[in-house]
């Protein structure tokens, strides 16, 4: 075999050392699977962040907040991030919402019992 000429292996190492740095690079940002720059929340931390996009201090709805987590995250997110708010608001009682076309459970308001 011919030996390689001194501008092939320099070529080869470059190109090496280019692909090794942009992997890094990659791997520095994605850190963990998630976006660049995201904060690392516990549940808790998230859960009080949407708390506050979702509701005012006194309570009331807060409409702003609620769009800019629907643009962010989308209706798939913005449902899911808002049912875990309000099991957390309501406590573990909260039952789930029904099915879109399934009927509603029966109240015992409908099956003759006390209301």
């Amino acid at each position: 075999m011919a030996k390689a000429h001194v501008f092939d292996q320099v070529a080869d190492e470059l190109a090496q050392w280019i692909d090794d740095t942009a992997t890094a690079l990659a791997e520095g940002l994605t850190a963990g699977g998630r976006a660049p720059f995201a904060a690392d929340l516990t549940e808790r931390e998230l859960l009080d962040y949407y708390d506050a996009q979702f509701f005012r201090p006194d309570g009331s709805v807060n409409d702003q907040g609620r769009a800019d987590v629907m643009q962010r995250v989308g209706e798939t997110g913005y449902a899911d991030v808002f049912r875990r708010v309000m099991r957390r608001r309501m406590g573990p009682a909260m039952p789930a919402p029904p099915v879109q076309g399934e009927p509603m459970p029966p109240t015992p308001a409908m099956q003759g019992g006390p209301a």
